[in-house]
Order: C-alpha cells, then structure tokens, then sequence
C-alpha cells in the first residue's frame, strides 16, 4: 500500500483545476466561429473543395471537443495544429495582400498557442475523464528491446527542454528578423552585400546555436532515457514520500516525489521535481525500468512525454504513435517559420 502524506492536492480529481478551463472554453469558441463561419461561406457558394471542407470539420470537432474536454480532441488537435498553421503559412506567401490577411495571423497564432497550451500539465488534468485506461506494464520482454521510431521521435522532440528551446529560438530569430525587415535590411534580388551579409551572420548564428543545442540534448536523450528503455529490467516503484514547493515567483506549484523500488532484495530511490504529479500517481505501483549492470540509474515510464505500452510480445510502443511525428512538426515549422520571415 502507499505510503503518502494526506495531502488533498494529490487526489486525482477529473477536472479539478477549473481555472485551465478558461483557456480551453476560449480556444473551443475560436474555432468553433471558424468552423460556422468557413462553413457558410461554403454553403453560400454551393462549393465544397476537399481541403477547405476537411478544415471546416476539423475546426467544428475542435470546438466542441475542446470545450467539452473530450480526450480525442486533445489528439486531434495536436495532429492539427502544425497543419492549420503551416496552412496558414501558404495563404499569405499566396495571398500577400488579402483582406483577410489579419484574421490568417490569428488563425496562425492560435494554432500555436492551442498546442502550446495543451501540453501544459494542469489543462491535460483537465481530460482526465476521457483518458483510456492504463494498460498492464508488468511483462517486458528481455533486452535488448527495439524502439519504435515513434517512442524515440515522442522521447527526444517532446522533451520538455527540447520544445521550448526550439520555441524560444524561433521567437528570438523572428523577432530580430522582423526589426531587420523594418529597418529596411530585406532579403531581396539584388540586394546590397552588405544586406546579404547581414542575413548570412543571422542564419549562420542560429543554424549554430540549434546544432549545438540539439546535438546536445538529442545525445544526452539517447544515452539515458533510450539506453535504458532498449537496455533495461523492469521493476515496480511505490511512491515513498511527497512534498509540496509553492513557488515565490508565480506559477503553478512543484512536487517533490520520492520512489522506491527494489532490485535483488536491495532497495534503491529516485526522486524527481514536476509541476504534473497525476500521471505518476495514477498506479499503485509504478512501473520503472533500472540499469541492471547500476540499478541506481532508473527512469519511470510515466517520466517520459509519451504514454509508453507494451504490446503482446512485451515490447515497448506509443499509445498515441502519430504523437512522435506531431512533436517532430515544432522543428519543422520553426524552421519553416524561419525561411518564411526571411524570404517573404
């Protein structure tokens, strides 16, 4: 049996963090209006085109989902999102001087802050009641195990650290490149060397620091958490110990968690800090893959940005496969967004 403090936050409530919902309720409405106002205009014309049909249904399915908190359209609009903006991305190179040019950038932004806002722990809390069931994770096959390409897309591009400095390096670049454009230091034919040497520094930085940054990562990514998935035994964790951190400075609070699991009659702990305590606490006993050569090294499954099964022959796989290839879009547009700003 659990030994945990009876502390109230960590009763896993369906829906108990009604402040998130406000976001969600917002975003539900947008689309919503998109969804009724593309649909009529379609309707006007009696003309239904395949993309623009699909993306009228796409935003009617978002809105009502989001704003009933309904599990599937948390998916949908992960699979979505990077679509609806790189779209978005398409009408103003081919429309650089439409009318509807402002309500694009917000169609684009939205886009963005929806998937943002939904990887944020306490609004997935918020799809509690809609979650499938946890499966059995209790009979892993023997190493070495293969790693869907999918799990190692999911483990590497949705890390936490991995998002958000891409993120912040596609902000940071178009930021400056916006200030360039405005002060008239335009990518254009025939531009002076000066201009093209300007625009050749900026991208030689960035291309630098992303490298670096995502070498970097991607190489501790792959000697932890993927040595062990491909390497490890599998143990079960019960949670030890649990403590509260209200932040000074806003924000939501951290929770201290410490685990337990024995390999060999011996015991060992890990511990961890999270602002998401409900995924690891939603088991008894959580499972945990070990290092068998130093038992000390443990990863719980639960830790990683995917939700980690096994199929019949006790291998590990995504519940949610096309996830991987969703978080390979943040990138992938980042980039995008790059060379747009660039050359438009």
């Amino acid at each position: 049996m659990r030994n945990v403090d009876a502390d109230p936050v960590f009763e896993i409530k369906p829906w108990a963090n009604s402040k998130w919902y406000a976001g969600l309720l917002l975003m539900g409405v947008f689309f919503l209006y998109r969804g009724i106002k593309l649909g009529f205009s379609l309707l006007q014309v009696w003309h239904f085109p395949i993309l623009p049909s699909i993306l009228c249904i796409d935003y009617l399915l978002l809105g009502v989902g989001l704003m009933k908190r309904k599990y599937w359209a948390r998916m949908l609009a992960f699979v979505s999102s990077p679509f609806i903006f790189l779209f978005t991305l398409f009408l103003l190179q081919k429309y650089p001087r439409a009318a509807h040019r402002s309500s694009v950038y917000v169609l684009a932004v939205m886009a963005v802050a929806t998937f943002i806002y939904l990887l944020i722990p306490q609004v997935e809390e918020e799809f509690a009641q809609g979650r499938p069931p946890v499966k059995r994770r209790d009979n892993l096959a023997p190493p070495p195990r293969q790693i869907p390409l999918t799990l190692k897309l999911s483990a590497i591009c949705g890390n936490k650290f991995m998002l958000m400095s891409w993120l912040s390096i596609g902000f940071v670049f178009c930021g400056i490149a916006y200030m360039l454009r405005k002060a008239g230091v335009c990518v254009e034919r025939g531009m002076p060397m000066g201009f093209a040497a300007v625009w050749l520094s900026l991208w030689l930085f960035f291309l630098g620091v992303i490298g670096y940054m995502a070498g970097r990562l991607t190489h501790w990514i792959l000697s932890s958490d993927l040595r062990l998935l491909e390497q490890g035994m599998l143990s079960l964790a019960i949670l030890k110990s649990q403590k509260k951190i209200d932040l000074r400075h806003g924000g939501g609070p951290l929770f201290h968690l410490v685990f337990e699991y024995e390999v060999n009659g011996k015991k060992f702990h890990t511990w961890m800090d999270t602002p998401y305590a409900v995924r690891l606490l939603d088991e008894t006993k959580e499972p945990i893959i070990y290092d068998p050569q130093k038992p000390g090294n443990s990863l719980l499954l639960d830790e990683l940005p995917a939700h980690v099964e096994l199929d019949d022959t006790g291998n590990l796989k995504h519940r949610y496969p096309f996830m991987g290839f969703v978080y390979l879009m943040i990138p992938f547009g980042t980039l995008v967004c790059m060379t747009y700003i660039t050359l438009r």
